[in-house]
């Protein structure tokens, strides 16, 4: 859980921030499923968690699910941008759920 301190931060940050990078991580050991994170970086290299979802499994209707509560959530409302490491699903949901946003994987 988030301190009242982080939340804070975070809401101070996500009306500057210009892109979001987007990750998933399996869990594989005592919880099972999967982690979704959007991310941020402030002016002074300090990494911020925009939005996190733990969901059962990795497929479409969860990265739906994330992108949906992220974008009604308000935090999105000043992304201009996502990013993400070649998660080729993940970038598919971005643009069903945020269809006029530039979405970008990487060349690695």
């Amino acid at each position: 859980m988030f301190s009242e301190n982080k939340l804070s931060a975070q809401k101070q940050v996500a009306p500057y921030a210009k892109f979001a990078y987007l990750d998933r991580w399996h869990l594989t050991v005592k919880f099972k499923g999967m982690l979704i994170c959007a991310t941020n970086q402030d002016s002074n290299r300090t990494i911020f968690i925009l939005a996190h979802g733990l969901v059962p499994r990795e497929d479409e209707e969860n990265r739906l699910y994330f992108l949906r509560h992220f974008q009604n959530s308000g935090l999105a409302n000043s992304i201009t941008f996502f990013m993400s490491d070649r998660d080729k699903g993940l970038i598919n949901a971005v643009r069903k759920v945020f269809p006029d946003m530039d979405c970008n994987l990487p060349i690695m």
